[in-house]
């Protein structure tokens, strides 16, 4: 009775700080599902670091997450400053030239008006002052300063109001501008560090945690080697369909007259890494454009081409690709992309069939335990009735059997031969002669 109120005690325990670490690690529980997702996918680089550094596993894995995150962050940093520039640049081409001049205009005829009262206060003052001070004139001097003090208020606040509400939006979006950089880049240390500490400690960590959950295993290497197969599924699955898009997409503009076919493969092949986004971000407005100059057939085509195979291609690979690496069937794999994105949005594309997946080698180890657990059972009823049969033994070992009839006449025939003598003698005896 003490062991279980221990037992129910730690358990408690148990279950209250694990929700509290919960709350604790949740802000970083996508930067670690990313950092673990891009250290199985870049076993392969590990281990080739691994064998050129003679088994440092800690140089391997720092040269590894440089690499990783070198080729992310390039591409990112170079893609938001371009970005960045051409919005600039359509920001300050779209500006009307004739509102800039006329609100720049109403601004300096508010500060002129406002000046030239200004001085003529200035010159009435020192009229005054030179003045011998009547009290008549003296009222109607505080009653002119007053006059034109509030003039020279309301035009001070009729300009500076609205450029203080400009300013104070400008300062509470810089403001949250700086929260989400802030955030991101904590994210992003955070994404650094645990994609090192996996390259670095991964199996140490695995097999660590596998002393802790109370699951075999054979069913733990199960799960993980599973878990494994559907990562790598799912982001080769993501890059094929990627650069199928991408290229189908410059295909079809190369076709109805674009031309500069590798920078349209470029730029469809990274939209369509977003399935939220996907390639129509590119071929979309060129066949608008089409449309504009009069070029309906090749806008036709360009469309159906766009919406008939390019939006299609996505959900074909990924599914295809899932069925034949993860063992997923197709309509299960169709399922989970499309419910994983409509769920949890972008990430769903990979989590989906990750859930999908694990939740079928759960249940085929469940399978597995429940047949061993069946089979053992019915093997312990069978024992029983052989330990209850076999205590009946010694009672029918005691029961003589019938014996066989051969073996009555044989006796028979011995006791025949036995009782011959006993009747003979009388004969002899009567044969002696008498005396």
């Amino acid at each position: 009775m003490v062991r279980l109120v221990s037992l129910s005690v730690i358990l408690c325990l148990i279950l209250f700080l694990g929700i509290t670490f919960f709350k604790v690690i949740m802000p970083f529980l996508l930067p670690l599902f990313l950092a673990a997702v891009v250290a199985m996918v870049s076993q392969p680089l590990l281990n080739y670091f691994v064998k050129r550094t003679k088994g440092h596993v800690r140089i391997a894995a720092g040269i590894t997450t440089t690499i990783i995150v070198s080729a992310i962050l390039v591409p990112l940093c170079v893609g938001i400053f371009l970005g960045s520039l051409q919005i600039f640049t359509t920001v300050v081409n779209t500006l009307d030239e004739a509102n800039w001049k006329k609100t720049v205009q109403t601004v300096r005829e508010k500060v002129e008006i406002s000046n030239d009262k200004f001085h003529q206060f200035i010159d009435w003052t020192n009229q005054y002052l030179d003045k011998e001070i009547d009290p008549l004139e003296q009222t109607q001097g505080k009653k002119q300063a007053e006059t034109v003090e509030e003039f020279i208020r309301k035009n001070l606040q009729a300009t500076l109001v609205p450029i203080a509400k400009r300013s104070l939006g400008i300062a509470a979006s810089t403001v949250g501008l700086l929260g989400s950089v802030f955030s991101a880049l904590v994210a992003w240390v955070m994404f650094i560090i645990a994609l090192y500490y996996f390259l670095a400690d991964g199996y140490s960590l695995i097999e660590s945690t596998q002393s802790l959950i109370p699951v075999h295993v054979d069913y733990q290497r199960r799960l993980i080697d599973q878990f494994q197969k559907v990562v790598r599924a799912v982001v080769l699955a993501t890059f094929l369909a990627a650069i199928g898009q991408g290229l189908t997409t410059a295909i079809a503009l190369y076709l109805v007259g674009f031309d500069h076919f590798i920078v349209f493969l470029i730029l469809a092949t990274i939209t369509s890494l977003v399935p939220l986004l996907g390639s129509w971000l590119i071929w979309a407005p060129c066949a608008g454009w089409l449309m504009y100059h009069g070029h309906w057939g090749s806008a036709i085509f360009l469309i159906a081409v766009g919406t008939l195979v390019v939006g299609t291609m996505d959900n074909i690979i990924r599914t295809y690709v899932l069925q034949s690496d993860a063992k997923l069937h197709p309509l299960l794999a169709f399922v989970s992309v499309l419910g994983g994105l409509q769920m949890m949005g972008l990430w769903g594309v990979f989590i989906g069939p990750i859930v999908a997946s694990c939740l079928h080698a759960l249940v085929q180890i469940f399978n597995t335990e429940l047949k061993a657990f069946s089979q053992e059972k019915f093997q312990n009823e069978g024992l029983l009735e052989v330990t209850d049969g076999a205590g009946e033994l010694p009672a029918t070992e005691t029961s003589q059997p019938e014996q066989p009839v051969a073996t009555d006449k044989t006796t028979n025939t011995a006791t025949e031969s036995e009782s011959k003598p006993a009747e003979s003698h009388p004969e002899k005896e009567s044969q002696k002669p008498s005396s």
